[in-house]
């Protein structure tokens, strides 16, 4: 069962799982690691969610919603503009991390949980048909779009650039959207 947030209180409890996944991923996160970043004992997050699936499917919703919301804060085109596409998704990344964070969870999860991969794969087809119907991208175009904005958040998630990246690395980073150089 997902979890529609109907009030403001199951809405906090999902922002406060959505926080909890996208720190620790589906496989690290316990549904008392949600209730602690709720500020709530774990029967009572057990009273809103049926489970820890049943949470981390009501927070990838909201992660989807967002993520969505930033692209379509680019009027439609009629041809392919990556880096106008682009800005919302950056706002986004640098605004509030820990959806997108939670995004790449679900495709690396998606692998150990069939219905999180059922999801994955579900926002990655709505996302496509937004940048091939809406955008005008052509499929290789939307395919490069989405590897880019894949690689932003892997560099963000793991701490990049650094002082110890190599040299390589900084240089692949600074032309990276959303990510900022060090």
């Amino acid at each position: 069962m997902i979890v529609i947030a109907t009030n403001e209180l199951e809405r906090r409890y999902v922002a406060a799982a959505l926080r909890a996944f996208a720190r620790r991923g589906y496989f690290g996160t316990t549904m008392n690691h949600i209730a602690e970043e709720a500020g709530v004992s774990q029967p009572r997050i057990s009273q809103v969610f049926d489970g820890k699936l049943s949470a981390y499917l009501a927070a990838n919703e909201v992660a989807l919603d967002a993520v969505i919301a930033a692209f379509e804060q680019c009027p439609p085109a009629e041809t392919f503009d990556p880096a106008a596409v682009g800005q919302g998704f950056v706002t986004l990344l640098r605004s509030d991390p820990d959806k997108i964070r939670l995004v790449l969870h679900s495709v690396s999860a998606g692998t150990g949980d069939p219905a999180i991969g059922a999801a994955a794969r579900q926002s990655l087809g709505i996302l496509s048909e937004m940048l091939v119907n809406r955008y005008h991208a052509t499929p290789d175009q939307a395919r490069d779009f989405l590897a880019r904005g894949l690689f932003s958040i892997i560099l963000i998630a793991a701490g990049l650039p650094t002082e110890e990246a190599t040299p390589a690395l900084r240089a692949v980073a600074r032309v990276t959207p959303g990510v900022d150089p060090a």
